[in-house]
């Protein structure tokens, strides 16, 4: 602009200059009265100014001298060119401004997610192309590419292409190991490395597997097994956590007044490895506690074992009933009912215990109380004389005789004409003697149909 200005400064005027007239003298010259006036300056008159002069004898045109000042046309050029220059100065600007307004720096965004690019296009006003595939190694919805590098820039209203991941094929076959022959980080590794986010690891206690060792797997269907696996597949992998360990902060109460119930609350409440025992006393009740495998005040942890002696009550022993009589018997156990029976033996002598139901020494608690049956001996089996006596006496004769006394002594009837009324047993093929336990005897019957024989007459003595 400088150089433009320059060219119009130091030139003179071109216009012709009139000459210059000799002026009258004023008023104080003519009356001999010299004043030195200051030099004229030199005037800017725009020529719309000049007016003819009137005079008494008509209109007379009277030439002025007018000086034109060179710098007021250098400046109002100047000032014409400023505003020139500043307006277009002002377009410039604002075309400039324009055009980098609709200009975007695209971002890094490869391996940040579609969210971030899709809050980049909304805000800067971009149009995005995205194309999904399925890819192991990126998570879902996490940007592979992009067809615009970071750093350069695009207008507005453009498109920004992107690959997308879809994450991991959910129906790809995945073959699985042998995890068996895995430790638990290995497992996890795999798992990790093949996007296998439906096999689900689970760790558990076990008394007999050690730490990180294998367990089990377990697919959700039946119809799943290692070889048809896929990745959209449920399934849970078992490790060992070991043997657990608690730590022993449970303190153990004195149950000395406490019941079963009391210990058997305490000890699930606790998770404790309860024991039981039983035993009568004659001193704690029944369902009081006798003893403790733990003192009072100790502490024990989780799964600890620990045990308690119940009492049954106050208990009654079972004597020996070889010391007593079948007399003596009845009230040797005391409020204990005894079955008094005798037998029959060959070996053991009359009026000795044979047998009892319920062995000397035995404790019977009172909620569990049972009549003992005692046997003594009858001896060897003596068979009686039964004739004079009615047939129909003997099946129950014989049967509380010998049979219900052990001894199987079995009879046959025959039938033999006499005298004696019909019915009467007159004759037996063994009697009035000792026989063993197994014996067979034939009983004569009479059938009645004879008289009676004559009566014999008296002797006489001459």
């Amino acid at each position: 602009m400088s150089d433009f200005l320059s060219q119009f400064e130091n030139k003179p005027d071109a216009r012709p200059q009139p000459q210059s007239q000799q002026q009258p003298q004023s008023r104080l010259q003519a009356q001999g009265q010299t004043q030195e006036l200051p030099p004229l300056q030199s005037q800017t008159l725009d020529t719309d100014m000049m007016r003819p002069v009137a005079t008494g004898g008509g209109i007379k045109a009277v030439e002025h001298h007018v000086e034109v000042d060179p710098d007021y046309k250098r400046s109002k050029l100047r000032r014409r060119v400023l505003i020139i220059a500043a307006v277009l100065a002002v377009v410039l600007i604002a075309v400039l401004a324009w055009h980098f307004s609709r200009l975007v720096e695209v971002p890094e965004l490869t391996g940040k997610p579609l969210a971030e690019a899709q809050t980049f296009a909304n805000a800067k006003g971009i149009e995005l192309e995205v194309t999904e595939e399925y890819r192991l190694d990126a998570d879902k919805g996490f940007i592979l590419e992009q067809d615009i590098e970071a750093g350069k820039t695009i207008t507005k209203g453009s498109t920004l292409a992107l690959i997308v991941s879809k994450g991991p094929d959910p129906n790809e076959r995945l073959a699985l190991p042998d995890f068996s022959t895995m430790k638990r980080s290995a497992a996890e590794q795999w798992i990790t490395q093949m996007r296998a986010d439906n096999l689900r690891l689970v760790q558990e206690y076990s008394e007999s597997v050690p730490k990180d060792e294998f367990l089990r797997i377990e697919f959700r269907t039946n119809e799943l097994n290692a070889e048809n696996y896929k990745r959209s597949d449920y399934a849970t992998l078992y490790y060992s956590k070991g043997a657990e360990v608690f730590e022993k902060n449970i303190a153990v109460p004195d149950f000395a007044t406490k019941t079963r119930s009391d210990v058997e609350s305490w000890a699930a409440t606790n998770s404790l490895n309860l024991t039981i025992e039983e035993a009568d006393s004659d001193t704690i009740p029944a369902d009081g506690i006798i003893s403790q495998s733990i003192k009072a005040g100790e502490k024990i942890a989780k799964h600890d074992a620990f045990s308690v002696t119940v009492s049954l009550g106050k208990a009654i022993i079972i004597p020996n009933f070889a010391n007593y009589t079948v007399e003596t018997a009845a009230g040797a156990a005391g409020e204990l009912p005894v079955i008094l029976e005798t037998r029959f033996s060959l070996d053991v002598p009359y009026g000795q215990l044979i047998w009892q139901s319920i062995a000397s020494g035995t404790r019977l608690l009172p909620d569990k109380l049972k009549p003992v049956t005692v046997v003594y001996s009858e001896g060897r089996p003596y068979l009686k004389d039964y004739r004079g006596t009615s047939e129909g006496e003997l099946s129950a004769t014989f049967f509380k005789d010998y049979i219900n006394k052990g001894a199987n002594v079995t009879y046959d009837i025959i039938y033999v004409d006499s005298s004696d009324p019909k019915g009467t047993i007159v004759g037996m093929s063994d009697y009035s003697r000792f026989i063993p336990l197994n014996f067979y005897v034939v009983i004569s019957v009479s059938r009645g149909n004879l008289s009676p024989p004559a009566p014999i007459a008296p002797a006489t003595t001459s």
